[in-house]
């Protein structure tokens, strides 16, 4: 029976692959499925080796923990040198954008503060 070892919905590239090398240096056998055509599934790294599921979930917990932390510390030497994006950085990047995004938010505040009350009083 196939086990699933790390699903690849929503990965990036460079993650999966080093996902896919820290498997083959610990020798685990895996195999890879494809995402399909339509998106129904997302494709994945598999196993038959029922003993081999657990030591390489715990490899790939203790891979992403350690990228996790890589990834904080990134953002937050970033944050520090005042490089990382904020929020007046994305308006000047993007002034359309985020002029439609505060008119979509003033609509559905006004949808949902003024309606109750136009419908209360009619």
């Amino acid at each position: 029976m196939s086990h699933l070892l790390f699903g690849l919905r929503h990965v990036p590239e460079d993650e999966a692959e080093e996902v896919r090398a820290l498997l083959r240096s610990h020798r685990v056998e895996f195999y890879e499925t494809e995402p399909n055509r339509w998106g129904i599934s997302a494709g994945g790294l598999w196993t038959h080796d029922a003993a081999a599921v657990d030591p390489a979930r715990e490899l790939i917990e203790s891979y992403q923990a350690e990228r996790q932390q890589r990834a904080k510390d990134e953002w937050r030497e970033a944050q520090e040198r005042g490089e990382a994006p904020n929020l007046w950085q994305a308006c000047r990047a993007e002034p359309v954008r985020m002029a439609l995004v505060l008119l979509a938010v003033l609509a559905i505040a006004a949808l949902t503060i003024g309606l109750p009350y136009w419908v209360l009083q009619s």
